[in-house]
């Protein structure tokens, strides 16, 4: 990137940032050195109305990397030769035999959620193997490689999140809280089913953030570092 410096960057990246409600806290922009172009990814896990895209965009732009969010669903759908339309329903999501049964009649041809399921797998090792870029949610962090993925999980109060999701959403308290809690256990299945793990274990993470507690800013700022030291590390720390 020709820039004066990164830090520039970072404020020149973040002050065009999108802000949610809950990035509450002021802080100053990022004062890191380059990274060095290596074949590693970061893999962001997230609840459900915790900014992660509006994060995931900020860092794309301080790294120079690409982010995949729904991105990911478009690559795809494109790589199937399928409507996106028929991958959406699907998306973290579990899918009932009975629906996908019905599916079968209609004119338009159904997608399989293993068939899906495959095309994830492949599509995300191979972003893996490219490196360079930001892959938000789809199981990315049980995918690829420990060696060369910062794996994160981010967070947020329910609170937060609910008052996040209603102003984003246009609901009610009351719609956003049942939103989060239908979206959280198709996700937290969809893992479980999946990948095998439980998403919201610690243990399955390089780093998790609170953005009830850090702004945007912060937050980059804390992942390029981790990135940083992780690059650094020629053997990451395993605790048994």
């Amino acid at each position: 990137m020709q820039h004066n410096s990164l830090a520039e960057h970072v404020t020149s990246a973040l002050a065009g940032a999108t802000v949610y409600p809950i990035a509450h806290a002021a802080h100053g922009p990022a004062t890191v050195e380059p990274l060095p172009s290596h074949a590693y990814t970061i893999a962001l896990s997230r609840e459900e109305g915790v900014p992660a895209h509006s994060l995931a965009q900020n860092l794309a732009e301080v790294l120079g990397w690409k982010v995949y969010d729904h991105e990911l669903i478009e690559l795809i759908a494109r790589e199937m030769g399928v409507d996106i339309r028929l991958l959406e329903r699907l998306d973290e999501r579990n899918v009932a035999w009975l629906e996908e049964a019905l599916n079968s009649f209609m004119e338009v041809p159904a997608v399989s959620e293993g068939g899906f399921i495959a095309n994830l797998r492949k599509t995300i090792a191979k972003l893996g193997r490219a490196g360079n870029c930001i892959i938000v949610g789809r199981g990315a962090a049980h995918i690829l490689p420990v060696e060369t993925t910062l794996r994160v999980r981010l967070i947020a109060s329910h609170r937060d999140r609910v008052q996040a999701v209603a102003k984003s959403r246009g609901l009610t308290q009351d719609a956003a809280a049942k939103h989060i809690e239908t979206t959280e256990r198709e996700r937290e299945r969809f893992i479980r089913t999946y990948f095998y793990v439980d998403p919201r274990n610690p243990m399955n993470y390089d780093l998790v953030l609170n953005l009830s507690h850090l702004s945007l800013a912060a937050g980059t700022q804390l992942l390029v570092g981790a990135l940083q030291a992780y690059q650094a590390s020629a053997q990451p720390l395993v605790v048994p």
